[in-house]
């Protein structure tokens, strides 16, 4: 077996710490991300202990961008799953690209017409005091498949 001389680039898991848009009051933030080739990976959970109306969206880690390059032929570019969490139930959410965004994720229950995710506010994709946890990968500007 001839192994390929080509390797991805890989990096382990590290925690960081989002920027909310809106400021909704926030607790219990325990979100992780890695590095995989040209992918970013973000997985963890947070808690919404006060919400408002401000688009549901959170920061990637400093200094990195969404290679737009690689989502432009989504329809919906959906890169993610969030499960909204409390005491009698869950709901899925998506988590996505938005182009108003371009260092950040957005949390939607919904899709729009058009090339980007549906836009929608923390007061309709969790309640106060909710848990919102989520799995969600996006290409960074930059980053290379292979070493």
């Amino acid at each position: 077996m001839k192994r390929s001389s080509r390797s991805f680039n890989a990096q382990p898991w590290q925690a960081y710490t989002p920027t909310f848009n809106g400021s909704p009051t926030t607790a219990n933030v325990a979100l992780f991300w890695m590095r995989l080739g040209d992918t970013l990976f973000i997985q963890g959970s947070f808690q919404v202990t006060v919400v408002n109306a401000s688009d549901a969206a959170f920061t990637i880690p400093f200094g990195f961008s969404v290679d737009t390059t690689k989502v432009a032929g989504s329809r919906l570019h959906t890169y993610g799953k969030a499960t909204r969490l409390n005491a009698t139930s869950i709901a899925d959410r998506v988590v996505g690209y938005n182009s108003s965004y371009a260092t950040s994720l957005v949390i939607s229950d919904r899709g729009q017409a058009g090339p980007v995710l549906g836009q929608v506010g923390w007061d309709t994709v969790v309640a106060n005091n909710e848990y919102i946890i989520l799995n969600a990968w996006v290409p960074i500007n930059g980053w290379k498949a292979t070493r």
